[in-house]
């Protein structure tokens, strides 16, 4: 009983250490959380959250969906498992069609930086492979590619 109540306060202080490190990260006044309690954000094409994970040993995930629709193919498995020995800090995988990029931080190691940095690797990762998986094996992605802006970013180079 004692373990579950400190679980419970561990992960209510990393609640609160999120939501300030947040609103510093998006220079913001306020948040507002979904449903569920995660807190959504939009990178360039993938709809993304953070979200604290209590339990025995809580964690920060901050997750995207980064192409929706994806058929159930070997090579889109093969695809994914690819990505996956390429990457250094995300995790993909595919569930009932949703390509799933995701990142976790031990409670331990949770601070402004960390999360700042899986925010970063979540919306890096996601904005690059979920078109890729979309336009290569079929489905969407959450949000479509804002030519206008990749013609200026082309133009500007």
């Amino acid at each position: 009983m004692q373990e579950c109540q400190n679980s419970e306060k561990v992960t209510e202080m990393l609640r609160s250490h999120v939501e300030r490190a947040l609103l510093a990260i998006w220079e913001q006044t306020d948040l507002v959380a979904d449903d569920d309690g995660d807190f959504p954000f939009r990178s360039k094409t993938a709809a993304c959250w953070v979200r604290v994970v209590g339990g025995e040993q809580p964690a920060v995930r901050v997750f995207a969906q980064a192409a929706l629709d994806v058929p159930s193919t070997k090579k889109v498995f093969e695809e994914i498992s690819e990505l996956n020995s390429r990457s250094r800090w995300a995790k993909i995988s595919w569930c009932h069609g949703v390509v799933v990029v995701d990142v976790s931080i031990h409670w331990l190691s949770v601070d402004r930086d960390a999360i700042e940095r899986a925010i970063e690797s979540v919306m890096v990762v996601s904005d690059d492979i979920g078109s890729m998986i979309a336009t290569v094996y079929g489905g969407e992605t959450p949000f479509p590619h804002d030519l206008e802006t990749a013609s200026s970013d082309e133009d500007a180079a």
